[in-house]
């Protein structure tokens, strides 16, 4: 239970949380999980966990690259349960992280992506505190976190659902579109036809993320 208060706290300020409770601790010595451990993990997703960690599994257990595997098909079995899951309850931002200007943004932008049936929302940050909002919306769709600083990047890492990429060639929002769609079309993120939803500032409210636009990629 009061795990179960920790996820839901965290989810609801935005902050970021890992589930580190043994959670294949059997695999230390054994190729496969026990049942319990699987429900362990699985319900961690479910209740909205940003990640979860293996340590003694990993450190000084006979299976580690097995008990990795094992985590990674468990979460991504249950992630596809979430697309149905409801949201985090509104909060308002507080001053300190972002203004209730990008709040208000964000969450429209999770919902404009899923209507549209966007392949990914792109979030231009400096601090990362935007990529982390978004990801407090749980969104079905894939963040891609662009931001110049690279102990931001490594930081938006742990953050859900976020592919973190250091600044590609530029930050102008006129030319970023170009520059992530080349990068995503490489990476086959993209093909022709997708839709793009990007999150920016224009500059107007400052320091906030104060505008959302769809890209089609030709």
């Amino acid at each position: 239970v009061v795990q179960k208060r920790v996820i839901s706290i965290c989810r609801r300020l935005g902050r970021p949380v890992i589930v580190a409770t043994e959670m294949l601790d059997s695999m230390r010595h054994a190729s496969r999980p026990t049942r319990a451990e699987v429900s362990d993990v699985a319900n961690a997703v479910l209740d909205g966990a940003d990640a979860c960690m293996l340590s003694g599994e990993t450190a000084i257990g006979d299976y580690p690259v097995e008990a990795v595997r094992t985590m990674n098909r468990i979460m991504r079995s249950t992630e596809r349960l979430l697309v149905d899951a409801s949201p985090p309850p509104r909060q308002e931002a507080s001053s300190s992280d972002v203004k209730a200007v990008t709040a208000a943004v964000l969450e429209g932008t999770g919902i404009i992506a899923g209507r549209v049936f966007a392949r990914m929302i792109v979030v231009v940050t400096r601090s990362g505190a935007t990529a982390r909002w978004m990801s407090r919306q749980r969104p079905t769709v894939p963040i891609l976190g662009i931001s110049p600083d690279s102990q931001v990047v490594r930081k938006m890492a742990l953050y859900w659902g976020v592919e973190p990429r250091l600044h590609m060639e530029t930050l102008d929002v006129d030319k970023l579109p170009t520059a992530v769609v080349d990068w995503a079309r490489r990476h086959q993120y993209v093909e022709s036809g997708d839709l793009v939803v990007f999150v920016t500032g224009t500059g107007v409210v400052g320091g906030a993320h104060n505008a959302v636009y769809v890209h089609e990629v030709e």
